[in-house]
């Protein structure tokens, strides 16, 4: 058994590219770097000098091939497909790495467990990111990025409130705004639809068919093709 500590390239590779988009406004996915930095660069290395020809992982994937290089596939079960989750891994890494149970569905996968007794065949599935485990996402970040206060504005500029830091919120978000009663408007919910990072204002609108909750481009970056 080996045991191995990747704290500090999770810190340089992750956790500082996390902290980074926050200010800039954005909202990361940190599985997503956590795979490609880590999972399938670090642990994939540290393997290989111990001499392994590959790596497995439990993700619900599955490996291909594409013109002679290993290309990732969708795993069988629709309901937990977690190719999004590993879109940033290389061929190279891909070609290294087995996906056991990519090829299953979760409840034959648990069943498949329970019968070689793994106390993990009835644990909860996970979700949310794996670092803050049951801690309130905002008073984690607070621990990183202090306050920032700024006002909060409707999409026609009134001002109705004051938030605690852009990066405490998300595009789409409805809950833990602290928006109270607003004069001369109705009782649908409010969302945020816009993050005005150079003038620190949080931008929100009433309804969830609000127009501004709807995009008709986007920009993208980084991408693996």
């Amino acid at each position: 058994l080996h045991t191995a500590n990747f704290a500090a390239e999770y810190w340089d590779n992750v956790f500082e590219h996390f902290l980074h988009e926050y200010r800039a406004g954005r909202t990361p996915n940190p599985d997503i770097l956590c795979n490609k930095e880590i999972k399938f660069k670090a642990f994939l290395d540290y393997a290989q000098l111990l001499g392994a020809d590959y790596i497995a992982t439990g993700h619900y994937a599955r490996r291909g091939s594409h013109n002679g290089k290993a290309c990732l596939l969708k795993g069988k079960d629709p309901d937990k497909d977690q190719t999004y989750f590993l879109h940033a891994v290389g061929y190279q890494q891909l070609a290294k790495t087995l996906f056991p149970v990519g090829e299953m569905h979760k409840p034959d996968v648990r069943k498949l467990a329970a019968e070689h007794q793994l106390i993990t065949h009835n644990k909860k599935d996970s979700t949310g990111i794996c670092f803050i485990g049951e801690r309130r996402f905002s008073d984690f970040l607070k621990r990183y990025l202090p306050a920032q206060p700024g006002p909060i504005k409707t999409a026609d500029g009134e001002l109705i409130g004051e938030h605690q830091g852009l990066m405490y919120h998300t595009l789409g978000q409805r809950q833990g705004l602290g928006i109270g009663g607003v004069k001369g408007a109705n009782e649908a919910p409010w969302y945020v639809v816009e993050k005005d990072v150079a003038n620190n204002v949080l931008v929100v609108a009433q309804g969830n068919q609000h127009p501004l909750l709807f995009s008709e481009a986007l920009i993208v970056g980084h991408v693996d093709w």
